[in-house]
C-alpha cells in the first residue's frame, strides 16, 4: 500500500499554514506561533520524506532521518501542548481571574508558553532515547519514521504523555467554552478590560482552532496507543537494561508496500498508526488556515502585502476625492502629514507607549502621561503643519497657494489627531481623565480648535 497523495497535499498545507505566520508574529501570539511552528516543521519534514522515498526503501540521507524523526516524534507532544497554552490563556481571560494584562503578566505568559509548548516536547524528544531500540525505520512512500522498543517504560514515556496532554487541552477547551456561555452578554467588556488585544471574533477563532486541534489529536493519540496492543503482533518486552534495549542500535529496518499488504493486521496497523499520525498534522495545517487565514484581520493583512508588492490601489484610495485644488498635484497631503507626525514620534519616543497599563497611567505622581501624550501629539502636529506646508509649496507643479495648502494640511492633521485619540488602547482612561479634569480638557480642546484655525500653539 502506497501513499502518494501526502507529498502534494503537504506542500499546499505548509504554504497555507505559513501564510498566517506574519500576522501572528505582528500580534505576538506566542501560543499560536508555537502551534504554527510545530505544524509547519513537522508537515514539512513528512512531505520531504514522502518525496525522497516515493517508490523505494533505499537507505539514504541518514543524518536527515535522524533529525526529521526526532522532530516528527516531538510534534506528537508539541501539538497538544501548544493547544494547552492557547486554551489556558483563553480560559483565564474568560474566568476574569486576571482583570488586566500587565507587562509582567505577558512576560509570565510567554515563559509559560515556552516551557509547556517547547520545553516539554524537547524533554519528550530527549527521553525517546531511553526506549529507542534502533535508529529509525524506512517505509515505502512514507520515508523514515521514529521507532521504539515496546516496554512498560515506553508506555509511560512515549505513548501516555500525548494522551495526557490532549486530555488537559480538552479540559481547558470545555472550561473556556463554559465561561463564554456564562458571560456571553458582557463578554465584549471582559475582553476589552483584559487588554490582550482580543475581541469576540478573535477569541472565538482562537478557541475554535485550539479546541479543534485538541479534539482532533485526542482520538489520534488514543488510536495509536490502542493499535500498539491490538493490531501489532509484538509482545510487551520487559525493560532489562540499557544495553539490552539498544542492542544493534545502528540497525535500520525497511518496509515495502508489499509487506504492509501481506496481512490484514499489518494493513490496519499501517492505517491506524502511521497514516493517521501523519495526516493528523496535515489536517491541522488546513484547520489553521481556515480559522486564522480567512478572518478580517488576515484578509486586511494579505491586501496590505499585495498592495506593497503589486500596484493595486486600495478601495479608499480608489474612491477618495482629490484633496488638492489643481489636477496637476498628484501627491497625497494626508500621507505626507502622517509620515512627518509618526516619523517624529518614532524618532524621539516621546509618545506614551501602548504597553503601559491603566494603573501606571493613573498612578503617575508627576505630570500625567495622558497629558504628555496629548501635549506631544499637539506639539508635533503644530510643527508638522508648518513643515508640511513648506514642503508641499516648494514642490514643482504645485498650483495651490500657501493658505489653501495650510487649510488642507490642518484638515488632515485634525483627522489624524482624532484617530489617535479614538484608537489609543487606554482611551477609556483618557476620557475619564478629561471628564475629571475640566481645566485640562478645556485647554486641550482650545489647542485643537487653534490648530484647526491655523493659529500658533
Amino acid at each position: 500500500m502506497k501513499d502518494h497523495a501526502y507529498g502534494p497535499l503537504g506542500i499546499v498545507a505548509v504554504i497555507l499554514a505559513a501564510s498566517v505566520l506574519p500576522w501572528h508574529i505582528k500580534a505576538k501570539n506566542s501560543g499560536v506561533l508555537i502551534l504554527c511552528s510545530w505544524l509547519i516543521i513537522s508537515v514539512a519534514c513528512l512531505t520531504i520524506n514522502s518525496f525522497i522515498w516515493w517508490n523505494d526503501t533505499e537507505i539514504r540521507c541518514q543524518i536527515w532521518c535522524d533529525i526529521s524523526t526526532k522532530i516528527t516524534f516531538g510534534a506528537f507532544m508539541g501539538l497538544p501542548c501548544s493547544s494547552v497554552c492557547i486554551l489556558r490563556q483563553l480560559e483565564e481571560i474568560g474566568s476574569t481571574r486576571r482583570v488586566r494584562s500587565t507587562a509582567k503578566d505577558r512576560k509570565h505568559q510567554l515563559y509559560f508558553d515556552l516551557g509547556v509548548g517547547v520545553g516539554i516536547p524537547l524533554v519528550y524528544m530527549i527521553l525517546h532515547i531511553v526506549n529507542q531500540g534502533h535508529r529509525f525505520d524506512i517505509s515505502e512512500s512514507i520515508g523514515c519514521f521514529p521507532t521504539y522498543y515496546l516496554t512498560p517504560v515506553a508506555i509511560v514515556l512515549v505513548l501516555v504523555p500525548p494522551v495526557v496532554a490532549s486530555t488537559v487541552a480538552l479540559i481547558y477547551s470545555f472550561l473556556a467554552l463554559r465561561w463564554f456561555v456564562i458571560r456571553r452578554r458582557q463578554f465584549n467588556a471582559v475582553l476589552q478590560n483584559s487588554h490582550t488585544g482580543l475581541n469576540r471574533n478573535r477569541y472565538l477563532r482562537l478557541m475554535a482552532m485550539a479546541g479543534t486541534e485538541a479534539l482532533w489529536s485526542f482520538p489520534i493519540n488514543v488510536t495509536i496507543l490502542v493499535s500498539k496492543f491490538t493490531l501489532q503482533d509484538k509482545p510487551i518486552h520487559p525493560y532489562l537494561s540499557w544495553s539490552d534495549t539498544h542492542f544493534q542500535f545502528s540497525r535500520i529496518d525497511q518496509y515495502t508496500s508489499a509487506f504492509w499488504d501481506s496481512a490484514p493486521g499489518l494493513k490496519a496497523y499501517w492505517k491506524a498508526s502511521l497514516c493517521l499520525g501523519r495526516y493528523g498534522a496535515l489536517v491541522g495545517c488546513f484547520f489553521l488556515f481556515v480559522f486564522f487565514g480567512t478572518g478580517n484581520d488576515a484578509l486586511k493583512f494579505y491586501g496590505a502585502v499585495l498592495r506593497k508588492i503589486l500596484p493595486i490601489p486600495s478601495r479608499t484610495q480608489a474612491t477618495r476625492k482629490p484633496t488638492m485644488s489643481s489636477s496637476q498635484d498628484h501627491w497625497n497631503i494626508e500621507g505626507t502629514v502622517r509620515t512627518i507626525v509618526y516619523g517624529t514620534q518614532r524618532k524621539h519616543h516621546d509618545f506614551v507607549q501602548r504597553s503601559e497599563t491603566a494603573e501606571q497611567i493613573l498612578g503617575a505622581p508627576a505630570k500625567m502621561p495622558t497629558e504628555l501624550a496629548l501635549d506631544t501629539l499637539l506639539s508635533y502636529s503644530s510643527r508638522a503643519a508648518k513643515r508640511t506646508t513648506e514642503k508641499l509649496s516648494s514642490r514643482e507643479h504645485c498650483s495651490s497657494s500657501v493658505p489653501e495648502l495650510t487649510h488642507h494640511v490642518i484638515k488632515a492633521l485634525r483627522r489624524i489627531i482624532f484617530y489617535e485619540l479614538n484608537h489609543l488602547w487606554y482611551r477609556e482612561c483618557l476620557l475619564d481623565y478629561l471628564l475629571t479634569h475640566p481645566a485640562f480638557a478645556t485647554q486641550t480642546w482650545v489647542k485643537l480648535w487653534r490648530l484647526e484655525m491655523g493659529c500658533p500653539m
